[in-house]
């Protein structure tokens, strides 16, 4: 019993410290209540113990999108994934060291617009309104974000 409560203690300004940042569901998607740049936004999932957000396949973002209809998140804000475009050209996964090979992304994205978009967001907010798309983004701008247990 007092192992219990020792425990408790210690994770306790922990969980506090992320109910303060992020909403969870029950999938382990935690959804920032603030908004970070890329590098911030990385290391804030990795403070607590989690990864930015990396999709690999058609179902990884059908999963994402049900936690996001469940949280009732906003569809006109974006928010950061953990995509990022090398000198190459070349996408990977951050969390992951994983080249993207699954992509969705918005109608004429990526762009690089002004030659620096180099971080992936979900949600094209261009001319074209969408957002369950991928946008290429610059990654000094502040967006939410969505962590996930790894």
């Amino acid at each position: 019993m007092n192992l219990i409560i020792s425990i408790l203690l210690i994770l306790s300004p922990i969980l506090l410290l992320t109910a303060q940042h992020l909403s969870a569901n029950e999938k382990g998607y935690y959804i920032s209540k603030d908004k970070q740049d890329f590098l911030g936004a990385l290391t804030l999932c990795k403070t607590y113990g989690l990864e930015l957000v990396s999709l690999r396949t058609p179902e990884d973002e059908a999963e994402l999108d049900y936690a996001l209809n469940e949280f009732n998140a906003s569809t006109e804000v974006g928010y950061w994934l953990a995509g990022t475009k090398l000198k190459t050209g070349d996408w990977y996964w951050v969390t992951t060291g994983n080249m993207v090979l699954y992509t969705n992304w918005g109608d004429g994205q990526p762009d690089n617009s002004g030659g620096y978009e180099n971080c992936l967001e979900l949600g094209n907010f261009n001319q074209y309104r969408q957002p369950r798309k991928w946008n290429d983004l610059n990654c000094t701008i502040e967006l939410n974000f969505i962590c996930k247990q790894p």
